[in-house]
């Protein structure tokens, strides 16, 4: 198992390292990751879970991982980073099932403005509000 979890994060850390992201907390089996732009941490996530699903796993089977975006400002600490933002996006993880990347209202809105152009990006966040207000809908 450990040797498992070894290669979940380094794959995770290639995939938020090569869009501009910058782990600065991990948990057990997680990492908690800041990024400058929300299509960065899109395209990070969808890289991660691509790499996830295509690496090979002998002893534990495939790793299915939540993944969750959220964007807010955070007040950073020495290396850590401390904000209600925060508490929401593990509010939404808690939402999440492995395998699945939620994407919160805030970063849908921004990521449709960057990419209006872009067919591929828009269908991305669209897919990802229903998601989520879907889950919303069945919590309450």
């Amino acid at each position: 198992m450990q040797s498992a979890l070894a290669h979940h994060d380094r794959l995770l850390r290639t995939c938020i390292e090569a869009h501009d992201g910058q782990v600065f907390t991990t948990t057990r089996d997680g990492l908690h990751a800041a990024f400058a732009r929300p299509t960065d941490v899109l395209a990070a996530v969808l890289a991660a879970q691509r790499a996830l699903h295509a690496a090979t796993w002998p002893v534990t089977g495939p790793s299915r991982v939540r993944m969750v975006t959220h964007t807010g400002s955070a007040e950073q600490r020495a290396d850590d980073y401390f904000d209600p933002a925060l508490n929401r996006t593990a509010r939404l993880l808690a939402a999440g099932h492995g395998g699945q990347i939620l994407i919160s209202g805030v970063t849908a809105d921004l990521v449709r403005e960057v990419c209006q152009p872009t067919r591929r990006c828009k269908a991305w966040a669209s897919i990802a509000s229903e998601t989520l207000a879907s889950r919303s809908a069945s919590s309450k």
